[in-house]
């Protein structure tokens, strides 16, 4: 009886240290869209975007890779000073898929003058798979909740 709780208790572990090692993938793995949308360079998104990559609002209303990409891009070119914090609040392991739930406060300014100070502040839940060479792919991104705000205010995002 006691092998099997001494078995019990190493899976546990196991199970708790690979969840750990994944999720310092993935933070890195967030990190590197940082990276890349500071740099302007869009072939880093890519690289983590899985080719079916899919973006959900809170509508249920989803976006494909392509139009995913464009937006990226427009943004990179339209902001400056960008951070883009995460952490990963919870993470589970399913069907080789790591199902996370991260909280994101995107801070940047417009490149037009006078700069405006522009805020997303996101949680999202998304969905990691592996390809072929053990790399995880964003597969897809659920919007959980989010608040847009201009120089410190809330914005709806809509152009007037």
């Amino acid at each position: 009886m006691r092998l099997v709780g001494n078995l019990v208790i190493f899976c546990v572990l196991l199970t708790s240290a690979l969840s750990q090692n994944i999720k310092q993938i993935l933070i890195q793995r967030y990190t590197a869209v940082t990276s890349a949308l500071q740099q302007r360079n869009m072939g880093g998104i890519e690289a983590i975007l899985a080719p079916d990559y899919r973006a959900i609002a809170k509508s249920g209303k989803t976006a494909g890779r392509d139009k995913i990409l464009k937006q990226f891009d427009f943004q990179a070119k339209s902001m400056t000073n960008l951070t883009w914090p995460r952490t990963i609040q919870t993470l589970k392991l399913e069907k080789g898929l790591a199902i996370a739930t991260v909280s994101g406060h995107l801070s940047a300014y417009t490149r037009h003058k006078p700069a405006r100070h522009l805020e997303l502040i996101a949680t999202t839940k998304d969905t990691w798979k592996k390809d072929l060479k053990g790399t995880w792919l964003l597969e897809s991104s659920q919007l959980i909740e989010s608040k847009m705000l201009l120089d410190g205010k809330p914005f709806s995002g809509a152009r007037h």
